[in-house]
């Protein structure tokens, strides 16, 4: 499984958790949630979830409404998002 140089897996969505996932797709594996699904609840389109989980978009250039609300949809606090896979 491949890695870009933001550390995001690009494996799609079939592929197996690895320590270079992201929080959001690892959050949303973890909740048994699909893009489309997490997408609704946060109000988002699926293809905002698409591109940060495949590292095309940076969780540091969504916007604050859009982090609030994915963060409250995940269950995590906003300043999780901002975390690099491997901190704690």
């Amino acid at each position: 499984m491949k890695c870009n140089d933001k550390g995001f897996n690009q494996g799609g969505d079939n592929a197996a958790l690895s320590p270079c996932d992201n929080i959001v797709r690892a959050r949303r594996k973890a909740l048994g949630l699909s893009q489309q699904k997490l997408a609704d609840s946060a109000g988002m389109h699926y293809k905002q979830i698409q591109k940060l989980e495949w590292g095309e978009t940076d969780p540091g250039n969504v916007t604050l409404r859009n982090g609030l609300r994915l963060a409250k949809a995940l269950g995590i606090a906003p300043e999780e998002l901002m975390k690099k896979p491997d901190e704690p």
